[in-house]
């Protein structure tokens, strides 16, 4: 099957400065057997992932979305396309969509965000057309899923819940675990940065023996927002650690060292990475397991009561104080990250799934 993949709007496919779709779409296509029958189409980076057929689109300068998504059809619909998949930009797959048709070729979207409902009916209306345009859609979390569904009950046979998985092999946790509480995510509200820091550097105050890492991600626009993350952290001195924009490969190297991973996301979260990828390292998930957070980290974490200061600082403390329970829980959710969100498992799915809308 000759699968052409389409990873358009706010992606970066390259090692350097990759989101969480870019690196999803990577550890799909890569474990998937249609692999070497797949072509990536994305704009343009200075180093992309190498091993992958890369179609790249040049970016236009104006940014309109129906100019960009005929340039992303131009590539993606060529004679021997069997199937088109396009990561997680609407009016880039209903684009595609609209000429596919004409062709035979099916198109899927897969969605790596909740849905946003109209708020009126005829917005409503619109929006399940243009959904109906899909052989299938997917979701990455049954959160996600339902969400879509309580808007347009009537597209409940096309959309199906695909979680994102890690290639366990590729992860080495420590046995011996550093003594620090870690942040990886985007300095913004809904993620509950500035509550962390000030939870963490709370919690530490009286643990000189203990530091705290905030590795912010390449989404981060909000100036103002990451200097109170700063000015939070700044009470521990050198134990508090912050970077910035820094590759994939440096937060998987912490989430394999750090003790403790905190994940206090404030909004509905539609999968949550971070929790995956910090059970696959072996560090011990305090979070609010918000939205799809929850299926990923089970009860197998500390959840938060509130996403407070106040709340986070006492859950950190009782945690750091409870070495075999720190131990418990890496262990368990390492486990629970292995037998549920394999890659290997999770793209023979996949497959089957292409397999069936190619049919």
């Amino acid at each position: 099957m000759n699968i052409a993949m389409v990873v358009p709007r706010n992606t970066s496919f390259g090692p350097e400065s990759a989101t969480a779709t870019d690196l999803d779409t990577r550890d799909f296509v890569l474990h998937s057997r249609y692999a070497a029958t797949t072509r990536i189409i994305t704009h343009p980076v200075d180093k992309p992932f190498p091993g992958f057929n890369i179609t790249f689109v040049p970016r236009h300068k104006t940014g309109v979305h129906s100019i960009q998504g005929r340039a992303f059809a131009e590539a993606a619909i060529q004679d021997k396309t069997d199937l088109v998949v396009v990561q997680q930009h609407v009016p880039t797959a209903i684009e595609i969509a609209r000429r596919a048709r004409k062709r035979g070729i099916p198109v899927i979207l897969h969605r790596h965000a909740n849905v946003r409902p109209p708020k009126h009916l005829l917005g409503r209306l619109r929006q399940r057309w243009l959904y109906s345009r899909f052989t299938r859609t997917l979701w990455v979390s049954h959160y996600s899923r339902g969400l879509f569904l309580h808007v347009h009950p009537a597209l409940a046979n096309q959309a199906v819940v695909m979680h994102n998985g890690l290639d366990m092999e590729d992860w080495h946790p420590a046995r011996e675990r550093a003594r620090e509480v870690l942040f990886v995510g985007r300095a913004h509200p809904e993620k509950g940065a500035v509550e962390a820091a000030q939870g963490a550097a709370e919690a530490l105050q009286d643990q000189p023996d203990w530091h705290a890492r905030f590795i912010l991600g390449r989404a981060t626009r909000d100036v103002a927002y990451t200097q109170r993350i700063k000015d939070a952290l700044a009470p521990l001195g050198t134990r508090a650690e912050w970077h910035q924009d820094v590759p994939h490969a440096k937060a998987k190297a912490a989430f394999e060292r750090a003790a403790i991973a905190l994940v206090p996301s404030v909004y509905e979260e539609p999968f949550g990475r971070t929790a995956l990828e910090a059970f696959a390292g072996g560090a011990a998930v305090v979070t609010s397991a918000r939205g799809g957070l929850s299926e990923i980290v089970g009860d197998l974490c500390v959840r938060l009561a509130e996403v407070t200061p106040t709340a986070i600082a006492e859950t950190l403390r009782n945690l750091m104080a409870d070495q075999a329970e720190l131990r418990r829980l890496s262990d368990a959710g390492r486990k629970r990250a292995v037998e549920q969100f394999d890659i290997r498992v999770l793209s023979a799915r996949l497959d089957a799934l292409y397999d069936n809308a190619v049919r």
